[in-house]
């Protein structure tokens, strides 16, 4: 049965360019067949069109990206102010494949190579891994387990993560987070996701938070 999430995750991929493009583009091609709404069958067919190009544009894409990126810039390790914990989001890794020797990593893999960085560096002492989600076959495992085996191999201690395998979303994500560091006494955490996430992460996670793109 659809729940709420499941509500939200279909309007945002009819949303998508690809989906609202071709949508438009076939709406247009329909209506284009009956006189009576020929010109907004067209007026259909050309916007899906225009927004397929658009969106296929490596200038647009580019642009968009660094809009969103502009206000979170690249900082060292170094230059970290201690906290009580690093808390490093999903979408970095695929969950654990049933037959794999070891996970598989995605494009957002470096926030994992960067929250080892922060750990070794001593901004914190506690790695917290909020990428939850239902495991279902060929997967074996989900992908904060699979997070946590490659932080080891980077020379995290085990007993330095705290898995987060509930959150369905970036919501949930802030909620179970803050459900694993309340009997620390955490008031701050340093924030671990890809740059162009931020805007809305930032707003969505309801901690206080040093964000580190």
């Amino acid at each position: 049965m659809m729940d709420w999430l499941d509500l939200q995750r279909l309007i945002t991929d009819l949303l998508k360019p690809l989906t609202l493009g071709l949508g438009l583009m076939l709406l247009g091609l329909a209506w284009r067949g009956g006189a009576r709404w020929r010109r907004l069958g067209s007026v259909l067919l050309g916007s899906g069109l225009a927004i397929l190009l658009l969106a296929s544009s490596p200038w647009v894409a580019d642009r968009l990206i660094a809009t969103l990126e502009r206000g979170y810039p690249p900082r060292s390790p170094s230059d970290c102010h201690p906290a009580a914990a690093i808390v490093v989001l999903g979408g970095a890794m695929q969950p654990w494949v049933q037959g794999d020797r070891r996970p598989r990593v995605q494009q957002g893999a470096d926030r994992v190579w960067e929250a080892a960085r922060l750990y070794h560096a001593g901004c914190a002492p506690v790695v917290v891994v909020s990428a939850g989600g239902p495991v279902e076959p060929p997967f074996q495992a989900g992908e904060a387990a699979a997070i946590a085996s490659l932080l080891e191999d980077l020379g995290v201690s085990r007993s330095a993560l705290l898995l987060d395998t509930d959150s369905r979303n970036t919501q949930s994500n802030a909620a179970v987070s803050r459900s694993l560091l309340a009997p620390l006494g955490a008031d701050r955490i340093l924030l671990v996701t890809s740059a162009w996430h931020l805007r809305r992460q930032g707003y969505r996670i309801n901690v206080l938070a040093d964000t580190v793109g």
